[in-house]
């Protein structure tokens, strides 16, 4: 089984990919609001990498139950920033040579573990910033299956991302299965 995001790769069975998530906002259930501020959001993320993360998952409204909406503008301000610097540092030669670095202390080998950018959103306007600002995969909770401008319809076909008509359900492919670590 392969699952591709993008440039990305991973073939199956592997070792399991881990998610590390970067909740920016002020009500996460996870991390209490921790982490709103771009900074603390990066440095967090860069720390998850350290910690063996392989897939940043970075989401700006809070899916926990009772949680309010957050507006379009609001999750853009919220997540964009912090998406354009992790790409940004993932990207650089700099931030290449510091994930190496990471990946080595892992002893895993780097062309094997990219660390790849996730978007957490259920609006499409969203999907595609995130995927213009360097994320890889798109994790849409709500499956794309709300009405009209769905994410799978504006997003990802306009993004360059690649699916088959009428598969795509989810990001994983079929018998892989996340588990939340904390």
């Amino acid at each position: 089984m392969i699952f591709r995001a993008r440039q990305f790769e991973f073939t199956f069975p592997r070792p399991a990919l881990v998610m590390g998530i970067v909740n920016v906002t002020p009500d996460s259930f996870s991390d209490g609001g921790n982490f709103l501020d771009t900074s603390a959001a990066v440095a967090h993320a860069m720390e998850l990498v350290r910690q063996g993360a392989e897939i940043l998952d970075i989401g700006g409204e809070s899916t926990r139950p009772g949680a309010l909406p957050v507006s379009e503008a609001e999750e853009l301000r919220r997540v964009i920033p912090v998406i354009e610097r992790l790409a940004a540092a993932i990207n650089s030669s700099t931030g290449r040579d510091a994930l190496l670095r990471v990946q080595a202390d892992r002893q895993v080998s780097p062309t094997k573990t990219p660390v790849l950018i996730s978007i957490d959103t259920t609006k499409p306007a969203v999907a595609r910033a995130a995927l213009a600002a360097g994320v890889s995969i798109v994790n849409d909770v709500a499956a794309a299956q709300r009405g009209g401008d769905s994410v799978r319809s504006s997003a990802l076909r306009r993004s360059g991302v690649n699916e088959e008509p009428g598969r795509l359900k989810a990001v994983l492919p079929a018998g892989v299965m996340w588990r939340v670590v904390a």
